[in-house]
């Protein structure tokens, strides 16, 4: 006798969908919330990623373990209040885990952040499918059935989760109130799935105890990038496709942070700026082309580059990939530029579709701490340089040490360089013995530097061609192989240059912060 493929309860489906939806939300908007203190590194992918699947593994086992010993309904609602108690929490626990982050090597501090963050909540939901097949109770003529049917509802839901966190909730909400409002969906959750077994009135407050919960710890913003610290100078912080954007006021200087990472600043309201490579970088491209018509800078940041250019009359094109960096420029940092002269895209894809010839073009793009691997290429630069004047020089920033071993990147960019510029030199913007910034110039053309004025930079100080002529800088040998679109390893070869860049701009925003 063959008993009828079990019905799927439309309850059931739901419940396998919008595990799966909430795991992936966890998985992509916790790299967010620990790209406030980590950056956006491989290293922090890769915690979340093992900490996923260890969470997945080990609630996917006790969750079989469950449902063969309560076969109730009841657990299901169980979990579903462990996964909103265990997610709600994250939002308070970070406040404490974070500070204490900064005091460990990076890679164990992210690793015990996700697994004292994320662990719980992604075991409880991933011990949902198990539960779901049990109460379902198969014959095991149709068990494959319904655990192909759960399965793929569960893979549906993190399919759906993955575009709805990517697409929208990221982009759209800040972080901490999606985690407490997540939380709330999944007392829900846990509130319908009970809802025929026990006292409905001793529900409904437990209901209205959890938003009571929400509300006092939901803030009405941001909080700080560095745990729960006070930041009075936030003049705004907000999510993007690409981090978390920070702009901060301490007395006449205003400052711009990529997850924690310092991209840029100036003096306001003078727009005199705050770091000395910029004043390098302008000073050797007016000294490469002295009169340059057309100037293209790929990496915005505060826009003090492409600022400068403008107010000195020159024709000038910025591209930035992310349009919340360009926003906050024009709304804190007086971005003069028209709006038509800024391309809001990834440099590369601007350079593969214009047909625009350029006299300088300035590579001056990062991602946090992170050098788009894609700009620093072969193949990119020779598209940069399908794009300048037969006078033309490319100038890009790097931010390194000049020692080795940790130079020999910086040495392999050159190298790269060199395979499509025939003049290639290094300059150092910053002091010798710790982390700085270097400007490589690629010329299309070998010549003399004109003489160019000095340019202000930070407080009162000044930066002159002589002395940048005076840092020139011959790195350690590159590694035996060319930056290439099929082999660029540079964030695992760069990790310490890294490393040490974030701990210095997490000291930079500790002093702004307490405007010391």
């Amino acid at each position: 006798m063959h008993t009828p493929l079990p019905k799927l309860n439309p309850r059931y489906g739901l419940s396998a969908f919008l595990a799966g939806a909430v795991v992936l939300f966890i998985e992509l908007a916790g790299t967010r919330l620990l790209a406030a203190v980590f950056g956006s590194s491989l290293y922090v992918w890769s915690a979340l990623i093992t900490v996923t699947l260890l969470s997945l593994a080990a609630g996917a086992w006790w969750g079989g373990w469950f449902a063969d010993q309560w076969e109730s309904p009841k657990v299901l609602s169980l979990l579903w209040f462990c996964s909103a108690l265990t997610m709600g929490m994250v939002v308070p626990l970070r406040g404490l885990i974070f500070p204490l982050a900064d005091q460990v090597d990076l890679r164990i501090g992210v690793l015990l952040c996700s697994l004292l963050l994320f662990f719980m909540p992604l075991a409880f939901l991933a011990a949902v499918p198990p539960v779901l097949i049990k109460l379902m109770n198969p014959d095991h003529r149709h068990l494959g059935r319904v655990v192909g049917k759960i399965s793929a509802l569960g893979t549906a839901g993190s399919c759906f989760g993955a575009i709805a966190t990517g697409f929208y909730l990221v982009p759209s909400f800040p972080l901490t109130k999606l985690f407490l409002y997540l939380s709330l969906l999944l007392f829900l959750a846990g509130i319908i799935s009970s809802w025929k077994t026990g006292n409905k009135l001793t529900k409904v407050l437990l209901l209205f105890s959890w938003i009571g919960c929400l509300l006092l710890f939901s803030p009405e913003r941001n909080l700080s990038l560095i745990g729960n610290r006070a930041t009075s100078a936030d003049l705004e912080i907000n999510q993007s496709l690409y981090g978390q954007l920070q702009v901060m006021e301490e007395e006449s200087k205003r400052l711009l942070f990529l997850d924690g990472i310092f991209q840029g600043g100036m003096k306001y309201p003078s727009g005199v700026s705050l770091t000395q490579y910029t004043a390098t970088m302008e000073i050797l491209g007016l000294s490469a082309v002295p009169n340059p018509g057309n100037i293209l800078v790929i990496g915005l940041g505060s826009g003090v580059i492409p600022s400068d250019f403008h107010k000195k009359g020159l024709n000038v094109e910025a591209v930035e990939i992310n349009p919340q960096v360009v926003d906050l420029c024009r709304n804190w940092f007086d971005l003069p530029l028209p709006i038509e002269k800024i391309h809001r895209m990834d440099g590369r894809q601007y350079l593969k579709g214009s047909r625009e010839a350029f006299d300088l073009i300035f590579l001056d793009a990062f991602a946090g701490e992170e050098m788009p691997a894609n700009l620093l290429t072969l193949e990119a630069f020779q598209s940069a340089r399908n794009h300048l004047s037969d006078q033309g020089a490319l100038l890009l920033n790097y931010v390194g040490f000049s020692q080795p071993p940790s130079s020999r990147v910086l040495s392999t960019i050159t190298a790269t360089l060199k395979k499509v510029f025939p003049s290639v030199g290094i300059f150092r913007a910053g002091d010798k013995e710790s982390i700085a910034n270097f400007i490589v110039v690629a010329r299309v053309k070998e010549g003399p530097w004109s003489p160019t004025p000095d340019i202000p930079w930070g407080n009162n100080e000044t930066a002159s061609l002589s002395k940048i002529l005076g840092n020139l800088v011959q790195p350690d040998e590159p590694y035996p192989f060319l930056i290439r679109d099929d082999y660029s390893p540079l964030e695992w070869l760069d990790r310490k240059t890294r490393f040490a860049w974030r701990e210095k701009c997490v000291g930079l925003m500790q002093l702004a912060q307490t405007g010391l």
